[in-house]
């Protein structure tokens, strides 16, 4: 196996402007997500000194994860992929 048919190819990158603005936007999309997953319970237990406040913030950002995503696969499941699409 050569070195180049393992490395990344980049022409993408390099020929499209659009492209690279959607990279760098999605980078910086993903990089706003994590900060905030740190700052918020930092940020509540900053104001209210308490372990279980900073529980219950993580329970509420929880739960509406798990139901719908129960809800959208069971959906997803159901439906037509290609009308879903």
């Amino acid at each position: 196996m050569s070195l180049r048919g393992a490395a990344l190819d980049l022409t993408p990158l390099r020929q499209s402007a659009p492209y690279r603005r959607l990279l760098f936007g999605d980078a910086v999309s993903v990089i706003g997500t994590q900060v905030t997953t740190v700052a918020i319970p930092i940020q509540v237990y900053a104001q209210t000194r308490s372990a279980a406040a900073v529980g219950l913030v993580g329970l509420a950002g929880l739960v509406p994860l798990i139901v719908f995503g129960l809800y959208g696969g069971a959906i997803a499941d159901a439906v037509d992929r290609r009308r879903l699409v």
